[in-house]
């Protein structure tokens, strides 16, 4: 494992500590169980260490697609003011977000995409280490969808301040189990409010609030569900399946997958 990787490891670590006091301060949902929160925190550094161990190959088909398309514009900028620095990052924070939200919204929309998904969603007592709670299908999916957009921007800096602040900082945050509302802040950046109402169970929540920093992108694309003073919904999926954490984190899309093509060679009835 990669220095770069321990060290996410270690801050992702630190961060889900930190934030438990805060937790049981002002919780969102009083009483939850330690069970799912001790699985998640276990979970973490697996699936961090495979998106690590990924990234080299992500890196090596992005230069080679650059270089089979020669012609192709990018819009690799490095500079070297402060002022240009934080200006560029938070360009390419929100080219990011917005290309996460459509991501995202195509894991829930599509039924092929939707198993890769699921484990995240399955979590009723979202805390901060729901955020790991990822299934590597998922990161697969971000990995492919992603490359076009690496060849076109480049993977040099200042992008890594807007990807370390959005994949392995703010997503923890956002899934703290915290009575927290943002006011008037809400439609411009995700709060544990906005964000857990995307984990609501509830009808009128369903499909709403996808962007991880940046709800205004929801404004945009008509997504966005502005919470109610108080409003902290119950999570999880609408429809609760018995299934482990050890299978949901394994093997559980491709028996969803399974089913689909089953499904597709059935026969019509008549």
């Amino acid at each position: 494992m990669t220095e770069e990787a321990l060290n996410t490891i270690v801050w992702s670590a630190f961060l889900v500590i930190a934030l438990y006091p805060v937790e049981l301060m002002f919780p969102a949902e009083a009483h939850q169980g330690i069970r799912g929160r001790i699985l998640n925190f276990c979970y973490m550094p697996v699936i961090i260490g495979f998106s690590y161990a990924t990234l080299p190959i992500t890196n090596e088909i992005a230069t080679r697609l650059s270089l089979a398309l020669p012609d192709l514009p990018t819009f690799v900028v490095v500079p070297t003011h402060p002022a240009a620095v934080a200006l560029t990052s938070l360009a390419f924070a929100i080219i990011w977000d917005t290309w996460q939200y459509w991501v995202h919204r195509l894991q829930h929309k599509s039924p092929l995409l939707w198993p890769t998904h699921e484990f995240h969603h399955s979590e009723t007592t979202m805390n901060a280490s729901t955020h790991a709670r990822v299934h590597a299908a998922s990161h697969v999916l971000y990995v492919l969808l992603w490359l076009p957009v690496v060849t076109a921007l480049g993977t040099v800096a200042p992008h890594w301040i807007a990807a370390f602040l959005i994949f392995r900082l703010w997503g923890y945050f956002i899934h703290a189990n915290i009575r927290l509302g943002f006011g008037w802040l809400t439609p411009w950046i995700a709060g544990p409010q906005f964000h857990r109402i995307h984990h609501s169970r509830l009808p009128e929540h369903q499909d709403k609030n996808f962007a991880p920093l940046f709800p205004f992108i929801d404004i945009a694309f008509g997504t966005y569900y502005r919470p109610a003073p108080g409003e902290y919904p119950a999570t999880g999926l609408v429809l609760d399946k018995d299934v482990g954490f050890l299978e949901q984190a394994t093997i559980e899309p491709f028996r969803m997958w399974r089913d689909i093509w089953h499904a597709l060679l059935r026969p019509p009835q008549k």
